[in-house]
């Protein structure tokens, strides 16, 4: 089975930088173009540790981690 390269396994915080948030916007971009005005788009990012801060966190608007899964 191939999982597409957006699942990647992380042993650590995962890191955002310049390139992956232009990823991102461009994602989140062409999922507005699908849905109505009244609908809304929120980047929630399930990770195992949770984001890095950094200067391109300001993207994500929730993180779930293993934490909150398994607690």
């Amino acid at each position: 089975m191939h999982l597409p390269t957006t699942y990647t396994f992380a042993g650590n915080f995962y890191s955002i930088d310049r390139e992956e948030e232009a990823k991102l916007r461009n994602r989140i971009e062409a999922l507005k173009k699908t849905l109505s005005k009244k609908q809304a788009v929120h980047l929630t990012l399930v990770t195992t540790y949770g984001v890095a801060y950094g200067k391109h966190i300001g993207i994500v608007q929730k993180q779930v981690v293993m934490d909150d899964l398994f607690v």
